[in-house]
């Protein structure tokens, strides 16, 4: 099976040509085009779960129950929100993007941001300075590959 993504219509259709040469008239083919959607990488989904770590030991939620409740509230309240299409009064309508169908950058920023200012509303304060290294040293990673 060959596979390729993230390419335009022209390039997919120059590797098909090519790719039919290899082929007698007589064997059957199937092809399957779809819309490319980018992988969501282990280190986005890792990261934020490692900052919900953080937080969670320096608030005091310990149990698997509370950081479950937490995680899913983080999610509701500042998750990334999508156009649906659909206007009421004249203005879209919006719905927020589940953390499981996160896989750009942007998208994974509003859970962080959302964290960071849990932690500032937090009485006492939580410094999460610890974890803001670790958060920019990846982030300038991904962005220098996303020049190349």
């Amino acid at each position: 099976m060959n596979k390729i993504e993230g390419v335009n219509r022209g390039e997919v259709y120059k590797w098909v040509v090519d790719k039919l040469s290899e082929y007698k008239n007589t064997q059957m083919l199937s092809c399957e085009l779809k819309r490319y959607k980018p992988a969501k990488t282990q280190k986005q989904l890792g990261l934020f779960f490692v900052c919900l770590d953080f937080y969670c030991e320096r608030a005091g939620y310990f149990t698997e129950s509370e950081r479950f409740w937490l995680r899913k509230g983080i999610e509701q309240t500042y998750s990334y929100k999508k156009g649906t299409g659909v206007y009421v009064d004249g203005v879209e309508q919006r719905v927020g993007i589940p953390l499981s169908e996160c896989n750009r950058w942007e998208q994974f920023e509003q859970f962080y941001d959302g964290i960071f200012m849990m932690a500032a509303d937090h009485v006492p304060s939580i410094d999460m300075s610890g974890f803001i290294e670790q958060y920019n040293k990846l982030k300038e990673q991904m962005r220098g590959e996303a020049v190349k």
